[in-house]
């Protein structure tokens, strides 16, 4: 499991990196891998800190999504208004 969490982290980060708010979905997933990973281990601070960074990504996702809608409305109004 250790592998998968490691590799959706990897392909998340590379996302987010390109723009994409896909690569929060994959941090997510990669979340909640590394915290069964940590469960499993009795890893107790990993735990908490997967539990906190499921809670930041919602969040940037939301976020990114909410700023690419108002991005696209804005050029949409200013394309309206040439």
């Amino acid at each position: 499991m250790d592998w998968i969490a490691t590799v959706l982290e990897v392909i998340g980060v590379w996302k987010v990196g390109n723009k994409s708010r896909w690569g929060f979905v994959y941090l997510l997933i990669c979340n909640l891998a590394w915290i069964l990973v940590a469960y499993q281990t009795k890893l107790y601070g990993m735990l908490t800190m997967m539990i906190i960074f499921v809670f930041i990504n919602i969040r940037n996702f939301i976020k990114w999504s909410n700023d690419e809608h108002l991005r696209k409305k804005v050029s949409t109004n200013h394309k309206k208004s040439n």
